[in-house]
């Protein structure tokens, strides 16, 4: 495999309680640097409050939802993370999907992607979605190159004034298995 690549740059593990500290940083260093101009800057504080306050990530690794970290082979440094759930029926829900743009464009997002769909075909989930903003052109171009299409469009109120306009995304599992080994870290 070329060098650069995330086989020789990042590797996954499961999140803990003990890495809310991280998990927080990265999303709020990667947030300001991706939706900056696409969401206003009081929405993007808004949204860091809320879907990453310590107590609502505590109660989301203690329960339904599945974490895991993007860490750097050299120092196992959190680079990213991933988050999913069980959503309706056969499917399961992306939540989360976030590289630090000091990583980004190495295989990382590709590598937690696949090791989140074999979690969920594992977990007996026919299909993965998810929901993207509408602006976010870079996003929408990774998941379409990964395989998911398109399935409609929601405007979701969200408190504070605030509202989340994306498309909705699907990806059929029975047709996405991927050559990609099961390389999960401690």
């Amino acid at each position: 495999m070329r060098q650069g690549t995330s086989d020789d740059y990042f590797d996954w593990r499961p999140a803990t309680t003990d890495d809310i500290p991280v998990v927080r940083r990265v999303a709020a260093e990667t947030w300001w640097q991706c939706y900056r101009g696409m969401i206003s800057d009081g929405q993007i504080r808004y949204m860091l409050d809320w879907m990453y306050a310590p107590e609502l990530l505590r109660r989301e690794l203690q329960g339904l939802v599945n974490w895991l970290l993007l860490v750097r082979r050299v120092d196992r440094a959190v680079a990213g993370f991933a988050a999913w759930a069980p959503h309706d029926g056969a499917a399961a829900r992306l939540h989360k999907l976030y590289v630090h743009p000091d990583h980004q464009r190495r295989g990382g997002a590709m590598l937690l992607l696949e090791a989140v769909t074999r979690q969920v075909t594992h977990a007996g989930h026919s299909a993965l979605t998810l929901t993207v903003n509408r602006s976010n052109d870079e996003a929408l171009a990774f998941y379409r190159r990964a395989g998911f299409v398109c399935q409609g469009q929601q405007c979701k109120e969200i408190g504070g004034g605030f509202v989340m306009d994306d498309y909705v995304m699907a990806l059929s599992l029975e047709q996405a298995a991927g050559p990609a080994t099961d390389r999960k870290s401690g």
